[in-house]
């Protein structure tokens, strides 16, 4: 059954198909690739430096510190 739709696509195919000129290069190709790894890179860049990062972390330490500390007198 799949065999025969096959088939009966190609013959129908090979009676509408008409020839078209290709006018994607590969410099268009490589010009769109590159929009969308720029785009994909600038998505994950941190907004932060990895410095205040590291400086946030460590101010929420000493606050869990402390307050873990009142928790238990």
């Amino acid at each position: 059954m799949v065999k025969k739709r096959l088939l009966d696509f190609q013959i129908r195919y090979q009676e509408v198909a008409r020839p078209f000129s290709w006018k994607f290069t590969r410099k268009d190709l490589k010009e769109k690739l590159k929009l969308v790894s720029d785009h994909i890179i600038k998505q994950h860049q941190p907004t932060t430096s990895p410095d205040s990062i590291t400086e946030e972390l460590l101010s929420r330490d000493k606050i869990q510190e402390t307050s873990s500390a009142y928790a238990y007198t």
